[in-house]
């Protein structure tokens, strides 16, 4: 891993992220960026699509909820974002994981997501994968979840596949959809967003080359080869 800090303190961290995937995306012809939920889509208040050749980007979520309430799914989240609409409109493509019909299985959303992934790495052997992470207060990221046991974290998250479902999640939203550390290797460029004194502590933990990745999902980025932009407000020490 390389680790990188890209918080300007004249800046939000939401605005300092903003204007650095603009430079990524102004260079890239052909890519996908896969988004988080939560408080990472701050971001994209910030994001100006223009100046990019959207022609050649897909745009989607790094992990859903199995939901039918629309307001609680990623996915609708982030197409009602104004940037996103706005890049959408210039071009780009939108690969919705889950748009609330429960009709359709959780096993059948995860494949189709898991076949999109695989087939446009097989077909833009050249593209590029960017990412926006989030933490979760516990150390989660996208729909990977802590675990006590390391052993049943494997057998979750660790299938050879680069989408898997679970029903690990927390309270109603239990039932998710989330990329793989397999897929996480894949990534080229992720902005890590973390912002609030109470994550400090979970994140500092999690970078730590010793930490454990059932314990401390965020340490995934940590042990992987992938370059990682962390933007945050904590001061970290590792």
């Amino acid at each position: 891993m390389s680790l990188v800090l890209i918080k300007k303190q004249d800046e939000s961290l939401a605005k300092t992220s903003a204007r650095f995937l603009e430079d990524k995306l102004q260079k890239s012809k052909n890519f996908i960026l896969l988004c988080s939920g939560g408080s990472s889509l701050k971001i994209f208040d910030e994001f100006n699509p223009d100046n990019m050749d959207w022609k050649g980007g897909t745009i989607t979520v790094l992990d859903e909820r199995y939901t039918d309430k629309v307001d609680s799914i990623n996915s609708c989240g982030l197409i009602e974002n104004g940037s996103i609409k706005k890049a959408l409109s210039l071009g780009a493509k939108f690969f919705e994981v889950n748009d609330g019909d429960l009709s359709v299985s959780i096993e059948e959303k995860t494949k189709k997501f898991d076949d999109f992934l695989t087939g446009w790495i097989e077909k833009n052997p050249d593209g590029a994968i960017y990412a926006t992470v989030g933490m979760g207060s516990d150390g989660h990221i996208a729909g990977i979840f802590p675990d006590n046991s390391s052993e049943d974290f494997e057998i979750t998250y660790k299938t050879g596949d680069f989408v898997v479902s679970h029903s690990k999640g927390v309270g109603e939203f239990a039932k998710r959809i989330t990329i793989t550390p397999r897929f996480i290797e894949k990534i080229d460029d992720i902005i890590l967003y973390v912002g609030g004194a109470d994550k400090c502590e979970i994140l500092t933990a999690g970078l730590k080359k010793d930490s454990v990745t059932s314990q401390l999902p965020v340490s995934l980025l940590v042990k992987g080869k992938n370059l990682v932009h962390l933007a945050t407000d904590c001061i970290i020490k590792i």
